[in-house]
């Protein structure tokens, strides 16, 4: 990728357990000015939800205490004030874990590590396109 476009400004939650990944996400993110914040459990994430009304969630599947699944879950029910776009983020990238993911609530899933092209586009509001399990 070239050049980086111009990106509207927006409210980003990251949870992952990994703090690696969490962090370096983050970092990413917020060089590219978006006002992010990050949870490394799903109640964190929940309460998080709820309270910083994000536009985009980038959501671990895979975490102890609490799937991301039930996380998405528990962030759909919450009373409407904005509803956020939820991308599971995984190291899974079968149909069946997209199908799963889109069956708790996720709009997207993207393979872990998450490529730059389809966080931007994540971030313009468009849908990556679907690209073969690395092997």
């Amino acid at each position: 990728m070239d050049r980086i476009p111009q990106l509207p400004r927006q409210r980003v939650l990251i949870v992952d357990d990994n703090q690696d990944h969490l962090k370096l996400l983050a970092t990413l993110l917020e060089s590219l000015d978006q006002d992010v914040k990050t949870a490394n459990n799903g109640p964190a994430a929940i309460w998080l939800a709820a309270s910083f009304e994000p536009d985009v969630i980038f959501l671990d599947l895979s975490m102890p205490r609490m799937h991301g699944h039930d996380v998405a879950r528990a962030i759909r029910k919450q009373p409407a004030g904005k509803a956020p776009q939820i991308f599971a983020i995984t190291g899974f990238d079968s149909e069946a874990d997209r199908d799963d993911a889109l069956a708790a609530g996720c709009d997207d899933l993207l393979r872990k590590p998450a490529r730059l092209e389809d966080l931007l586009l994540v971030l313009q509001g468009q849908r990556p396109g679907r690209r073969a399990a690395s092997g």
